[in-house]
C-alpha cells in the first residue's frame, strides 16, 4: 500500500507539470498580438524627420562690408543696414560676428611692434583683417581706436564684397580714384584718402588731411592698382 500511494502522488505531480507547461507555451491573447503587430507595422520603427525651430543667425545674410571712417557697416542684398560697429567696440565682439559673416574663424597672428608701430593680434582671413594693436587710448589728440580693418580683396569667402562708401575696391586703378571728388593724397603719393569721418580735434598746420579718421586706399609707388585699404586712418595726425 505504501509504494501504491507514493506511485499515485508522483503521477500526480507530473500531471501538474505537463499541464504547467502546455499552458505556458500557448499561443499568445489576441490583445498581446495586436500590440505587438502595431509596433512592427509599416513605416513602425522609422523616427521622424529631425526639424529645428532655431532660426538663421541674421548675420548670416551679409553680403557687404562697406568700410567707413568711423565704423564698419554690414549690408544685405538689397542694401539694409545689418549691423554696424565702431571701431571703439570690443574687438572680441567683432571678430565672433565677422567669423559668423564669413562662415569661419580667422587665423591669429601675433605681430611685434617696432619703432613707429605697437604689438598686437592680427585676426586674418582670406582678403579681410581686423588688426587689434596696444596703442595707448588717447581721443583727445585724435588716436586711440580699439581695432583697425584692412581690405586685401574686393570679397572674402566668395560671396561677401568689399568696399567703401564712394565705391572704392581693391583692384581698382588708383588713377581713378584721384579724379574723384574729395580725395586727399597723403604723405606718399600711393597713400589716398577716399572718405573723412567727424573732426576730432583742430586740425593741425603741417597736415593737409582734416584732423579726423579716414579710409585709405594703398598701391606702390607708381600709382597702380589699389592693393589694400585701410581704416581708419588719421592722416590729419600723421596717419595715425
Amino acid at each position: 500500500m505504501r509504494s501504491t500511494s507514493a506511485a499515485a502522488v508522483l503521477a500526480s505531480l507530473v500531471a501538474v507539470v505537463l499541464t504547467g507547461c502546455a499552458e505556458s507555451s500557448s499561443p499568445s491573447s489576441p490583445a498581446s498580438t495586436a500590440t505587438a503587430g502595431a509596433t512592427t507595422g509599416p513605416g513602425a520603427g522609422t523616427p521622424a524627420p529631425f526639424a529645428s525651430d532655431e532660426p538663421a543667425h541674421p548675420l548670416t545674410a551679409v553680403t557687404t562690408l562697406v568700410i567707413r571712417p568711423d565704423q564698419l557697416e554690414l549690408a544685405g542684398a538689397s542694401g539694409d543696414l545689418l549691423a554696424e560697429f565702431s571701431y571703439d567696440d570690443d574687438v572680441v565682439s567683432v571678430v565672433e560676428a565677422l567669423a559668423v559673416v564669413f562662415g569661419g574663424q580667422p587665423e591669429e597672428v601675433p605681430f611685434e611692434g617696432s619703432l613707429e608701430t605697437h604689438p598686437g593680434v592680427e585676426y586674418r582671413w582670406d582678403g579681410f583683417s581686423v588688426v587689434d594693436d596696444e596703442r595707448p587710448a588717447n581721443p583727445a589728440d585724435g588716436q586711440g581706436h580699439e581695432f583697425s580693418v584692412v581690405a586685401t580683396a574686393p570679397a572674402v569667402a566668395d560671396d561677401v564684397s568689399v568696399t567703401t562708401a564712394p565705391g572704392f575696391v581693391v583692384g581698382q586703378d588708383l588713377g581713378t580714384v584721384l579724379e574723384s571728388e574729395g580725395t586727399v593724397i597723403g604723405a606718399f603719393p600711393y597713400e589716398v584718402a577716399v572718405e573723412f569721418g567727424a573732426s576730432r580735434g583742430p586740425d593741425e598746420p603741417a597736415f593737409e588731411a582734416p584732423n579726423a579718421y579716414a579710409v585709405v586706399l594703398y598701391s606702390d609707388e607708381s600709382l597702380g592698382s589699389v592693393l589694400r585699404v585701410v581704416a581708419p586712418i588719421n592722416m590729419g595726425m600723421a596717419r595715425v
